[in-house]
């Protein structure tokens, strides 16, 4: 936002930012107490910036010095950007259009000055832009200093936008001394248009749908702090998949940054999000946010920006899974007059790669609901009931599952062991682009540990990451040297009823430097050591694009990091093991030339006795092989992943002996079967009580018989 100049020679800028109530007396407004097992999005946050993107160009009757306040819709797959720019020829601030089809085209991008329209001659600046779908037209609200509007059908012609028309007659009750950086959002029935006051005060008002743009309120407050934290340059946004809101606001010092809030509706109260709401851990600033490789820093200022939207309608509709935020800054040497500060546009990503600590363990963020049902916590109490489990506790089933569609992890549950119905109707449970370095999850396991509490691990791995968009090469490291599906990464959860889990992304080479230069680290799966009393992790390690074999490791207690250097077990090679206790022995089911074999020893981790047989019945390629009990009875059963199928699905084989095996199909083609969900990949089964069983169809709400 732009001060007039005739009145104002120190000036704030729009800025996406958090609010913080630092002290109870700073604090007029009342605040709603947030409930951090439903935040937004996980805190704190990390940016990565673009150089500087957008920066001012003169022509012959046009002397400007700073392009700032830009509003952004993507629109007929071009960027459409209007802005505020201050030009010394006219002693004025005005405004400017560009559109480009790519961010990498926009340095090279023409601006076009406001003023080829006669009507928008003079003071005008800090613009917002929306489609208003009721009217079936665009409109562009800016200040001048008082908040108007006009109107077109084609935002890439400035010429064509109406002449200004005023929101208010004349200077309505309750606005205060300096009204500025005005935006509009709408809800089902109600047209919003919030401002601020550099007076530490966040202004609301509102008219009908039906009545827009006319018939706006008089209007309140709807958030209340001191000045330094809560300036100017406010925005607000629907949050897609939800009903909650987000808005930003600019804070003054030590620099410029953004904080947020959030809330269930636009006419309710506001809460400030933890994490995201101080200058040491805001929404967006400087401490939060680096600067792409080969950028030097440019600005030490986040201000005046908008957020790209899921698209450019009234309802200003955000995807928290793609967050980008067009912003302002300038050079930290600069100073003085505020109108002459030399403002430039850049480009904020929101990294959400886990970032691995130095003994390779990530560190968890603040609690945070995930769309797939749970909840990430930080740490988990240990319920007072907890205790280990035998046979006789339980009642059901749980199946962990992944999907190549999704790269993502899937839960099933079943009564009698052969219907298993998915917990979230089909859709991940466990998002990889939320909850891996590579933003894909494959080959989950889970067990039940001696605390009662459930064992979560995948591979952190996507093997369509470059067509996803998440890297610009087919794998992490060239294939050449390091093979198909490189990765280094393992992600371990931990919970005690499915729903809430700590989370830790744990960098294998990072914690173990000694085991030189892996190529993988694939297929983790857990198992209670009870002659060390710990949990016991083996995955496959492979070397020179060739030699695979199974590594175990003992974990923590909080299930967030590996402890020992992990170690062969001898006399194996294969990948894909599962190990499981029957009596005194230790049966290892494993894969070796895309066939399931077994191994027999009295010991965990070594002396174990390969046969040479193939175990599996199939005659395709198959892998991960997983081996759970019919409760009540003496037969096992031996799942695996019919990967070479077309198309691909889960086979099964009892056993009672551990040495002849009846084969009884496929998911839906025999026995087994998935009620709503077909072509599951690599998974586990462990088992549940009649109260988890219970509960967790209660919280999916899924209707299976239980009785």
């Amino acid at each position: 936002m732009n001060k007039p100049i005739f009145s104002w020679l120190t000036v704030s800028v729009l800025m996406y930012g958090i609010a913080l109530i630092s002290t109870a007396a700073a604090a007029e407004t009342t605040m709603a107490s947030v409930d951090v097992t439903h935040l937004p999005f996980a805190t704190p946050l990390k940016w990565t910036s673009s150089d500087i993107l957008i920066k001012p160009v003169s022509d012959e009757t046009h002397e400007i010095v700073s392009v700032k306040d830009p509003t952004v819709v993507r629109y007929n797959d071009l960027w459409h950007v209007y802005a505020t720019v201050y030009s010394t020829s006219a002693g004025t601030w005005s405004m400017v259009y560009l559109n480009f089809k790519d961010w990498a085209d926009a340095p090279k991008a023409k601006l076009t000055y406001i003023d080829v329209n006669p009507d928008l001659r003079g003071y005008h600046c800090a613009p917002h832009l929306f489609y208003f779908s009721p009217h079936k037209k665009w409109y562009f609200i800016f200040q001048s200093q008082q908040p108007q509007y006009c109107t077109t059908d084609d935002i890439s012609k400035p010429e064509t936008w109406t002449a200004p028309q005023d929101f208010f007659e004349g200077k309505p009750s309750g606005a205060p001394r300096l009204w500025i950086d005005y935006h509009v959002i709408c809800d089902d029935t109600h047209a919003y248009l919030f401002f601020t006051g550099d007076n530490g005060r966040f202004y609301r008002s509102r008219t009908t749908i039906e009545d827009f743009p006319k018939g706006m309120s008089d209007p309140d407050i709807a958030i209340q702090d001191n000045r330094n934290n809560l300036f100017e340059g406010s925005i607000t946004y629907k949050i897609k998949g939800s009903e909650s809101y987000l808005t930003l606001i600019e804070a003054l010092s030590p620099a410029r940054y953004y904080r947020a809030w959030i809330s269930d509706s636009l006419d309710g109260k506001w809460t400030p999000v933890p994490g995201a709401d101080t200058w040491d851990t805001p929404f967006a600033g400087i401490n939060n946010v680096t600067f792409e490789d080969g950028v030097e820093p440019w600005t030490r200022d986040i201000s005046h920006g908008e957020l790209i939207r899921d698209g450019y309608d009234e309802t200003m509709t955000i995807d928290l899974n793609n967050l980008q935020f067009l912003y302002q800054g300038r050079d930290p040497q600069s100073g003085g007059n505020y109108s002459l500060l030399p403002y430039r546009l850049g480009l904020l990503t929101l990294d959400r790669s886990p970032k691995p600590s130095s003994d390779g363990a990530v560190q968890i963020p603040e609690a945070t609901q995930q769309k797939g049902g749970i909840v990430i916590v930080p740490s988990l109490e240990k319920p007072k009931n907890a205790r280990k489990l035998g046979e006789k506790d339980f009642a059901g089933y749980l199946l962990v599952y992944f999907k190549d569609q999704t790269q993502s992890a899937y839960m099933a549950v079943s009564r009698d062991g052969y219907t298993f119905t998915d917990l979230n109707d089909g859709r991940p449970i466990f998002d990889g682009a939320l909850l891996a370095e590579q933003k894909g999850l494959r080959d989950p396991h889970i067990t039940r540990g001696p605390d009662g509490g459930f064992y979560l691990a995948m591979t952190d791995l996507h093997i369509f990451g470059q067509r996803a968009g998440f890297r610009t090469t087919r794998w992490q490291r060239p294939q050449e040297k390091y093979g198909w599906g490189n990765n280094r990464a393992i992600v371990l959860m931990k919970s005690y009823d499915l729903i809430y889990w700590t989370h830790s992304d744990f960098r294998v080479d990072t914690a173990f430097p000694e085991l030189g230069d892996i190529d993988c680290s694939w297929a983790p799966q857990t198992v209670y050591d009870e002659d060390v009393g710990k949990m016991m992790i083996y995955f496959t390690i492979r070397y020179n694009n060739k030699n695979a074999n199974l590594y175990w490791s003992y974990t923590d207690d909080a299930f967030t990091k590996l402890e020992t250097k992990p170690e062969k077990i001898p006399d194996i090679g294969g990948i894909d093991g599962d190990i499981t206790k029957v009596g005194d022995k230790f049966h290892l089911y494993y894969v070796s030339d895309a066939k399931v074999l077994h191994a027999v020893s009295d010991q965990i981790n070594r002396g174990y006795k390969a046969e040479s047989q193939r175990i599996d019945p199939e005659t395709k390629p198959t892998e991960a092989p997983n081996m759970f009990k019919r409760l009540g009875t003496d037969t096992y059963v031996l799942m695996y992943d019919v990967y070479g199928g077309r198309p691909n699905n889960m086979g099964f084989s009892e056993t009672t002996d551990f040495v002849t095996y009846k084969d009884i199909g496929h998911f839906n083609e025999g026995v087994m079967k998935g009620t709503n969900f077909s072509r599951p990949k690599h998974g586990a089964v462990t088992y549940l009580t009649l109260d988890e069983l219970k509960a967790i169809t209660q919280h999916w709400r899924v209707n299976i018989k239980l009785e």
